[in-house]
């Protein structure tokens, strides 16, 4: 949620409202508050109370997280709960740019008397007194400077897109210029993506609001009908198949993919892309190559893994602790399988080890039934898999 407060807290209610909403709605005993507070005038405080009894009646700590986006100056903020408060609070404070420079002692100086003193005209009473850490203030950027940020972060919210997270993601999205934001979208848009993709994609990789048009973008549409093979009119399904595209280098990462998986024996590559795009996003040292290497070590030679993943590349999409390990344990020690069986069914692995490799092979056991291939097992639906069991018990 994006919110623009004033110097005299417009849309506190609102805020107050969301946050009870949020933290009331959850039945955890920790809760975690995201927020993005954007600052419109020379706030000198700016805080937020919250009753945490109506949180939760226990002891239980609420964990706020919240990005503070201010246009007119930055702070360090501290937020937090106390057991001994009943609010939640969020503080931040400005000192006097146009003063004179001051020593860090007398920084820490003027610190002590702001929050041990009475309230001024530029100061709110806290609940519980935060000592803020020993920084220099940010320079105040020029009104030319907040007012196109503020334009940026009202055109993601009108798109659709967390300017928030974006913000975080993507701290050079705050320098980037508002035309060359709009050339982005604009460019997209012009590539066949609508403008209902744009939230998914930007909210995935908000790094591309800051891309190059000519150095980034287009190379990778360039590398999809070139390289792939790819219909522009299919543009689009592809992209929002896998939005990591738009975020990765052609020389570096796409082609240094496609070539290592074009070695692997890959010739239908428009198919890779529709269906697997995600392999091109992958990385060959880091993911690919180990898992395969994996697979070898469970006695399968090179050429034999090579077939496996060009019958099924969703296994290139696999963990090797939390699918490989488990399954093939089980296949070899709880169901006395061979693991040259892999060879002829390679999709065992996409099956779920809970939810139906481990209920089917425990029905068989139950019937005294060892020998039904992994195919029939597991490809059936639970009515084919009823059908064969007694087919095979009156047999």
């Amino acid at each position: 949620m994006v919110v623009f407060v004033g110097a005299h807290g417009q849309q506190m209610d609102d805020i107050e409202a969301n946050v009870g909403r949020v933290a009331n709605s959850s039945s955890t005993t920790a809760v975690v508050l995201t927020l993005t507070v954007i600052l419109t005038d020379h706030a000198d405080v700016f805080s937020l109370y919250y009753p945490c009894n109506r949180i939760h009646q226990s002891s239980s700590r609420i964990l706020p997280r919240i990005s503070l986006v201010n246009l007119c100056h930055q702070r360090t903020i501290k937020v937090g709960f106390f057991p001994n408060s009943s609010q939640l609070f969020l503080h931040s404070t400005t000192t006097n740019h146009h003063a004179a420079p001051l020593t860090l002692q007398r920084q820490r100086q003027r610190r002590r008397r702001q929050v041990c003193s009475k309230p001024t005209a530029h100061q709110t009473t806290l609940p519980l007194r935060i000592a803020f850490p020993d920084t220099q203030p940010s320079p105040l950027p020029p009104p030319s400077s907040t007012f196109h940020l503020k334009k940026k972060i009202l055109s993601l919210e009108v798109l659709g897109v967390d300017a928030g997270r974006a913000l975080a993601l993507n701290p050079a999205f705050r320098a980037a210029s508002l035309d060359s934001v709009h050339a982005i979208i604009s460019f997209l848009l012009s590539k066949g993506l609508h403008h209902k993709d744009l939230p998914r994609i930007l909210g995935m990789c908000p790094s591309v609001l800051t891309a190059s048009v000519p150095a980034d973008l287009a190379p990778v549409f360039d590398f999809l009908s070139r390289d792939l093979g790819v219909a522009p009119a299919d543009h689009r399904r592809v992209v929002n198949k896998c939005p990591r595209l738009l975020a990765s280098s052609v020389p570096h990462q796409l082609r240094t993919a496609l070539l290592y998986l074009r070695r692997l024996g890959f010739r239908d590559l428009a198919w890779l892309a529709h269906h697997e795009p995600v392999l091109l996003v992958s990385s060959v040292d880091r993911t690919l190559m180990p898992k395969l290497d994996f697979l070898v070590g469970l006695g399968l030679s090179q050429e034999d893994t090579a077939a496996m993943v060009l019958r099924c590349p969703g296994l290139f999409t696999f963990s090797i602790e939390k699918n490989f390990k488990p399954k093939f344990e089980y296949l070899d020690k709880e169901m006395g399988r061979r693991v040259e069986e892999l060879k002829e069914f390679p999709q065992y692995f996409a099956f779920s080890l809970e939810r139906r490799i481990k209920p089917r092979h425990e029905e068989l056991c139950r019937r005294g039934m060892h020998t039904m291939p992994l195919p029939a097992m597991l490809k059936s639906t639970d009515e084919e898999f009823r059908e064969l069991m007694e087919k095979n018990t009156q047999l």
